[in-house]
């Protein structure tokens, strides 16, 4: 009876021993087979994308008829494009009364044909060689007219490149209207120094519209480098005053103040020496916060716009209610606030052509027309030629209001190939609204008060005098580096909402900018 026991169990082991062995080659097989598909499957992946990356697809444009033809309204001209900051009128007057300091921006209905008239005049160069003359040393005549324009190659938008064998120095950029005896033209550096003088003439009746718009105009005022030096000069006195109520040690104290007031002294000095010098306006009651409402475009018709046939495009929706359309080299992101962004790095223009000043501008005012459309208030303010047919080129625009500009973010950004368009942002406001914030508008000298008094309080660690003296020396060598000041917006945003306020805006000669409120809360 124990055999036949034995016997069964030895049986049964043998049994399940074969049973796990055919479960494991069963295994082993399934493994194998996953192995080899999971190779397949990386190979043709490897494959497929290969394919995507390297083949130059042309696709056949679909034969539907109801393909809608996107338009976004007329190209602008090239001259809409840019237009002075302001207009100004200055009569200099003695060292007793305040020189009257006129200034005319976009907003004034004058504005355009005051502008209007001198375009037109430089427009009409013909020959370089006999309109313009050599660079003179100016002693200015009062009155005069000043065309304020932005950083741009002003010469080589309005004169054809085979004129422009005139040798201009970088700078040379603001148009100037002297008044002595006869009106003269004149093509002017930052500082009113120099200038080339243009062989064009005013009419009697343009001269007289010219003057009659400007002497109606909003008043304004110079903010020059002794103005600069002289607010520097206070404020930094005033908080070495501060620091030495903070020491106990009497001999210390005497000697440091002659010492720190020498310093103050010969960094004003320095300040003072520097070729800051522009008009700017006195606070206004039109400068004021606002909310901000942006364009709403029609996401699928400007999706047209871009690919055309969207049969080829995918539509990816993201939470955030952000819209992706792709074709897998090409992207267009559409954000619900109303921002655009095209990418296309794979872009490549088989006419590789050097792209100047004037071809940019062009290109701009195209591309914007064909994507969105032209707005009245965007105004160029960088232009970035190639200087190779291997190089990109980039032009963009700001968006002026109450004939300022809107910091912050630029509100179109264009980047090229050649002529073709490799990169566009787009952000452009479209409603303006007063927000119940109660206060005033300030003026550049007490904003600059301000922001001097902040600088120093925020970097003297407990008002020790030796991290005064260091932190002086650095901040006037910061300001000496000072390029212009003007006014703007700042754009914000809180709680998803956008809103602007003034702001007055230090622009460095390394293209750095320092914001400083314009706005006092009450």
């Amino acid at each position: 009876m124990v055999e036949i026991l034995l016997y069964l169990v030895k049986k049964v082991r043998e049994q399940k021993f074969i049973y796990s062995y055919q479960k494991f080659r069963r295994h082993i097989m399934l493994e194998r087979v996953k192995t080899i598909v999971l190779i397949i499957l990386v190979l043709n992946s490897i494959h497929l994308t290969g394919r995507l990356w390297i083949t130059d697809h042309n696709y056949e444009a679909t034969s539907d008829q109801n393909l809608e033809e996107i338009t976004y309204g007329e190209q602008p001209a090239t001259f809409d494009q840019l237009s002075p900051e302001y207009i100004g009128y200055i009569d200099l007057k003695s060292e007793q009364e305040a020189d009257e300091v006129r200034l005319l921006y976009e907003t004034d209905e004058r504005f355009d044909e005051a502008w209007g008239i001198i375009k037109n005049k430089l427009k009409n160069i013909k020959q370089l060689d006999d309109d313009i003359h050599e660079k003179n040393e100016l002693t200015l005549s009062s009155p005069y007219i000043i065309f304020r324009l932005p950083n741009i190659c002003l010469p080589s938008l309005f004169w054809e490149d085979e004129l422009l064998q005139f040798s201009f120095e970088d700078g040379f950029k603001d148009i100037l209207i002297t008044y002595s005896d006869e009106p003269e033209i004149l093509l002017v550096n930052n500082e009113k120094t120099k200038g080339y003088f243009l062989d064009v003439n005013l009419t009697e009746q343009e001269s007289d519209k010219l003057l009659n718009s400007l002497k109606e105009s909003n008043w304004g005022r110079n903010f020059d480098s002794q103005l600069l030096s002289q607010t520097y000069k206070e404020v930094t006195q005033n908080y070495l005053f501060d620091c030495i109520k903070e020491e106990n040690n009497e001999e210390l104290l005497l000697s440091s103040e002659t010492e720190l007031l020498g310093l103050i002294e010969n960094q004003s000095q320095q300040i003072a020496q520097t070729s800051v010098s522009e008009y700017v306006p006195r606070p206004d009651k039109k400068f004021y916060p606002k909310a901000v409402e942006f364009e709403s475009i029609d996401h699928k018709r400007l999706a047209k716009a871009f690919f055309l046939d969207l049969s080829f495009v995918r539509k990816i929706e993201e939470r955030d209610g952000t819209n992706i359309f792709t074709d897998g080299q090409r992207g267009l992101r559409l954000y619900p606030e109303g921002a655009v962004h095209y990418n296309a790095p794979r872009t490549e223009d088989r006419n590789l052509m050097r792209v100047d000043y004037y071809d940019l501008l062009e290109q701009g005012g195209h591309y914007i027309s064909l994507y969105g459309g032209w707005e009245e208030h965007l105004r160029v303010t960088e232009l970035n030629p190639s200087e190779s047919t291997r190089e990109y080129s980039s032009i963009n625009y700001r968006y002026y209001h109450n004939g300022v500009p809107i910091m912050t973010d630029k509100a179109v950004e264009i980047r090229l190939f050649g002529n073709s368009i490799v990169e566009y942002r787009r952000q452009v406001p479209k409603t303006f609204q007063r927000i119940n914030k109660d206060g005033e508008m300030i003026s550049i000298d007490k904003a600059l008060q301000k922001w001097l008094y902040s600088e120093l309080d925020n970097k003297v660690e407990e008002k020790k005098l030796q991290d005064f003296k260091d932190i002086t020396s650095k901040l006037s060598q910061n300001i000496t580096q000072l390029k212009r000041t003007f006014l703007g917006f700042d754009l914000l945003r809180e709680n998803n909402a956008y809103y602007i306020e003034p702001i007055w805006i230090l622009e460095f000669e390394d293209g750095t900018h320092e914001f400083i409120p314009a706005w006092k809360v009450d």
